[in-house]
Order: C-alpha cells, then structure tokens, then sequence
C-alpha cells in the first residue's frame, strides 16, 4: 500500500496465548524475516529510547518491529510514536544522550504486545488491537517453520484472495479507518468483500465509505 499503514496490538488476559508467537508469523509472512524486538519504555526518558532503538532497527533493514512484553494492565501510549505510524516517508526521531536521527518508515510493521494492555487515545486511532483467548490447539508441530517453507503459497492464496476482489470491481467496506484510508480501502474491502460478517467488527475510529 503506497500510504501509511495501521500498527497492531497483540493482548491478552494471560500469557502463553501466543501474543508473540502471533506477531513472529505475521513478521514472517510479511517480510520473511525476524521481527526485532524493542522492550517498551516506562517514563518519559526510557520512551524515547524505545523509540530510538524502532529507528536503529528500521535503519538496520527491519521490516517487522515488535515492542514486546508491555507492563500487564498498562495503557500504552507515546505521541513522537503515534506520528512515526502516520508518517509516511522519513521522520526525525530524538533519543536520549544520542544524536535525532531521520528514519525512513515506508514499508515497516509496528506490532507490540502485552497482557490485558489497552491504548491511549492517540495510539487507539493508529493501532488495531488483537485480543487473543486461551491458547489454541495448533494444527502444525511448528507453525512458523510451515509459514517459512510455504511463504510463496501463503503469498500465492493472498493474491487469489486479492484476484476475486478486483474481479467484483473492488467494492469498498461500509466505512474507512479515517488515519489509514487507503490502507482500508485495499484490506478491509477485499477482507469484507470475502466475509461480509467482519463489517461489524472493526476498529472504532472509523469514517464512513463515501460511495
């Protein structure tokens, strides 16, 4: 997508529901690659060197950034990270004892978990959150070692999925997530043109479709 994307939130109420092991398939799907991991901060200081780490990483070729482990029952929330997700191009980012740097952010993923982790009002409007149950059976021994031996047939079913979309003549969702329209008006409309039933279930920052 040649715009800004939405990050995501992986929670859940216990650990081992598999809030990181969600995001490394994802990573793995969309890059084929590990994602690099960043802890959270905690104050205002220890922010910015999180936020100083996500742009050593992208400048070290990351596509997938994880800031794993949030403190359980935190709200999780940072202004200067809120503008690096709707930015699209290069933004500075400013660090603790060390030089601001420019970081290109096109084409990163932000993901970032933690238990029963809820966001501020600026990161509620730049991240879809993914709520996890219990842990689930898995189908395969190990799945991420299935996802990287089938990336291409995964990639394959996507563009099927993508194909039957466009052939419908891309219809657009109901509504449009307002930060990342373009972004919704590819996945959502070809995800709700596939299973209508996800119309109702998504994000509440939401504008509607102008048809």
């Amino acid at each position: 997508v040649d715009a800004p994307t939405p990050g995501y939130l992986v929670t859940a109420s216990a650990s081992g529901a598999g809030k990181t092991y969600l995001a490394e398939m994802l990573a793995t799907i969309a890059s084929g690659t590990p994602m690099a991991r960043v802890a959270p901060g905690d104050r205002k200081d220890s922010n910015r060197e999180m936020r100083w780490k996500i742009a050593e990483a992208i400048y070290r070729g990351a596509q997938v950034v994880c800031i794993d482990n949030i403190p359980s029952g935190s709200e999780f929330g940072d202004d200067e990270l809120a503008a690096m997700i709707t930015a699209f191009g290069s933004t500075w980012v400013r660090a603790v004892a060390r030089p601001s740097c420019l970081v290109d952010v096109r084409g990163t993923h932000l993901f970032a978990t933690g238990i029963d982790v809820t966001l501020n009002t600026e990161m509620a409007r730049r991240m879809l959150t993914i709520r996890l149950g219990r842990s689930a059976e898995r189908r395969y021994p190990e799945p991420r070692d299935w996802i990287r031996e089938n990336r291409a047939q995964v990639h394959a079913h996507v563009v099927r999925a993508l194909r039957l979309w466009v052939d419908a003549g891309a219809p657009e969702p109901r509504r449009l997530h307002g930060s990342f329209r373009k972004w919704s008006e590819l996945v959502a409309g070809a995800a709700c043109y596939l299973r209508p039933d996800l119309e109702d279930a998504w994000h509440p920052e939401l504008i509607p479709a102008e048809r």
